[in-house]
C-alpha cells in the first residue's frame, strides 16, 4: 500500500504535534499521573475507623467544619456519636456542645419551633451560663433557629452572642452575628442598618486576618527528616541542609513561636495561629484556606531542583490523620487560596527547576497556581532568629500601608541599618517577593 507525500507530510505534522505537547505538558501529565485523593477521610470512615470512632474530640472538630459550611446532614451522625462519647466520659460541658449541634442539624427534619424550645433548654444549664464559648455556640444555633419563626427571639440571641464574639476575640463569629442581625434589620424594615451590617459582616468574611503556622514539634514526633523522598546527587542532597545531607533529625525551631505570634499581633490579632502540636499537615488543610488575607509558614522547607513536585515544608503529623506531614508542591496546587500575601518563612522555599518558558516549578509556582496574589520565599538557607527580625519589620510596614514589594524592602534596609557590618546579610537577606507586591493589604489592625 503506497502513501501519497501529502498524507506522509500529514502524518509527521500530527506526529510532531503531539510530540510537543507531550514534552511542554510532562509536568501536568505527570501531575495527574501521581494525584492522590482528598486526605480527609469521609463521614463514614470516620464512624466506622476503629481509633476515630472513639475519639470524640476528633468526631466533634469534623462536625464543626461541616457545621460552618451548613452541611448539617453530614455533620449530624458526627455530633451524635461525640454527644454518647463525651457522655461516657462525664464530660458535661462538650456533650452539651455535642448535644447543640446535633439538635441544630435535626432542624432540617424536625419543627422550628420545637429545635427552639429544646435549644432554649439547653441555654439554662448551669455550664452554659458560665462558659462564653459554649454559650456562644448555644445562641448561633438558637439564632438560626428563630429567624425563621420569631425574628424578635433571634435578635436577642444574635445580639448576645455578638457581644461575646467580641469578647472572645472570635472575629468570624462576630462578622457572622453581624450579618444575621443585618438581615433581621432588613425584615424590620430598616434596609439602610442592613446594608451597613451586612456591608460590614462581608468585608469582615473577606478580610479575615491571618493563619499562621510555627513550632513545629519536630524532636518529638520522631524521624520527620527520614520521610523526605531523597534527592539524587551531592548537589541535591546539600539543599535540604545538613540535617537531611547527614541523615540526622531536623531540629525543632523555637523562635518560629515568637515569630507566628508576632505576625498575628501586627496584622490584626484576628487569625489563626497553630502551634506545637496543633502545627499539622491536616489541621492546615482542614482550615477555610480561601478566607485568609495573610498566611504565614514558619517551618522547614526543602527543595528537590530535579523532580521540584516533591519540595515541600515539613510540618507536624496527625496521628488520627492519613497525612505524612510533609505538604508537597503536587498537594499545595489542589487547595484554593485567596490571599493577598502567602509568607514561606522556611529554607530554599524559592529554589526550583528551571521549566523552560514555564518558568521556574517550586512552592512559590504552587501557591500562585492555587489562588495566592503574592508569596514572600527564600533562596537559600533562612537562619531562625533573623528571620523573626525581618519579618517583624516586614509586617510592621505593610501595617503602616506600604506595598508588600516596598514593606520588605524596607525591612531588610531596618536590619542594615541596625546590625551594619556586625551581621552578614547572608542571615537575612535571602527572602523575595513573587507576584503582586506591588499592592498594600488593607489591614484591620486593633
Amino acid at each position: 500500500m503506497r502513501i501519497s507525500k501529502r498524507w506522509l507530510v500529514l502524518l509527521v505534522s500530527i506526529f510532531v504535534v503531539f510530540a510537543v505537547l507531550g514534552v511542554v505538558s510532562r509536568k501536568y501529565i505527570w501531575l495527574y499521573v501521581s494525584r492522590t485523593p482528598d486526605p480527609r477521610p469521609p463521614v463514614a470512615d470516620l464512624l466506622r475507623d476503629a481509633q476515630t470512632s472513639k475519639n470524640p474530640e476528633i468526631l466533634l472538630a469534623e462536625a464543626n467544619r461541616l457545621a460552618w459550611l451548613f452541611n448539617w446532614p453530614k455533620a449530624e451522625p458526627l455530633y451524635v456519636r461525640a454527644q454518647e462519647l463525651f457522655k461516657e466520659r462525664g464530660d458535661t460541658r462538650n456533650e452539651v456542645y455535642a448535644r447543640v449541634g446535633r439538635i441544630r442539624a435535626q432542624s432540617e427534619t424536625m419543627s422550628f419551633v420545637d429545635v427552639s424550645e429544646m435549644l432554649g433548654k439547653q441555654l439554662e444549664i448551669p455550664v452554659a451560663k458560665t462558659d462564653l464559648r459554649l454559650r456562644l455556640w448555644c445562641l448561633a444555633a438558637r439564632g438560626y433557629t428563630d429567624l425563621e419563626i420569631n425574628p424578635p427571639s433571634a435578635k436577642r440571641a444574635w445580639t448576645e452572642a455578638q457581644r461575646i464574639a467580641h469578647t472572645l476575640g472570635e472575629a468570624q463569629w462576630e462578622a457572622r452575628a453581624t450579618g444575621e442581625l443585618g438581615i433581621i434589620a432588613f425584615l424590620e424594615g430598616d434596609s439602610r442598618r442592613a446594608a451597613t451590617m451586612v456591608g460590614d459582616a462581608l468585608l469582615s468574611a473577606i478580610a479575615s486576618g491571618d493563619l499562621g503556622v510555627g513550632d513545629v514539634p519536630y524532636q518529638n514526633q520522631g524521624g520527620a527528616s527520614a520521610k523526605l523522598a531523597k534527592p539524587v546527587g551531592v548537589g541535591q542532597r546539600l539543599l535540604r541542609g545538613f540535617s537531611d545531607a547527614f541523615g540526622t533529625p531536623l531540629y525543632d525551631l523555637p523562635q518560629t513561636r515568637e515569630e507566628v505570634i508576632e505576625v498575628s499581633k501586627i496584622v490584626g490579632n484576628d487569625g489563626v495561629m497553630l502551634l506545637g502540636s496543633n502545627a499539622t499537615e491536616t489541621a492546615f488543610k482542614s482550615q477555610p484556606l480561601e478566607d485568609f488575607k495573610i498566611i504565614h509558614l514558619a517551618a522547614h522547607g526543602f527543595a528537590d531542583t530535579q523532580f521540584p513536585e516533591r519540595s515541600g515544608l515539613v510540618l507536624g503529623v496527625d496521628a488520627n490523620s492519613h497525612d505524612d506531614g510533609l505538604l508537597q508542591v503536587h498537594e499545595i496546587i489542589r487547595l484554593r487560596f485567596n490571599a493577598d500575601l502567602v509568607t514561606l518563612s522556611a529554607c530554599n522555599t524559592g529554589v526550583g527547576k528551571l521549566q523552560g518558558e514555564e518558568g521556574v516549578t517550586n512552592l512559590v509556582e504552587a501557591f500562585l497556581v492555587s489562588g495566592a496574589k503574592a508569596v514572600v520565599a527564600s533562596l537559600w538557607s533562612a537562619d531562625d532568629t533573623y528571620t523573626l527580625a525581618l519579618m517583624e519589620r516586614f509586617y510592621t510596614h505593610i501595617a503602616e500601608g506600604q506595598d508588600k514589594a516596598a514593606a520588605l524592602r524596607h525591612a531588610k534596609l531596618d536590619l542594615l541599618t541596625k546590625y551594619g557590618r556586625q551581621v552578614s546579610p547572608y542571615y537575612w537577606g535571602a527572602f523575595v517577593i513573587v507576584g503582586d507586591g506591588g499592592s498594600p493589604i488593607a489591614l484591620r489592625v486593633q
